[in-house]
């Protein structure tokens, strides 16, 4: 059986990121690898997850997509 899905948050410490890794904490299918907010590098959160979910601001799109095309 393969493991589970590595996953990159970014907008971790907003209501819908704190939902998120409560229910991720409850499936073992899932597996918060990195927690990103404002400030933090996204880069190495994007280098060791298989995908990047993003509930951070608006303004924070540019750089998140910039990344995404990297990885």
């Amino acid at each position: 059986m393969k493991g589970p899905v590595r996953v990159a948050l970014v907008g971790a410490a907003g209501r819908m990121g704190k939902t998120i890794v409560d229910l991720a904490s409850n499936d073992p299918k899932i597996d918060i690898v990195s927690q990103c907010d404002l400030g933090d590098a996204i880069e190495p959160a994007m280098k060791k997850s298989d995908v990047t979910i993003d509930f951070s601001h608006p303004d924070a799109i540019e750089e998140i997509c910039r990344v995404a095309l990297q990885y």
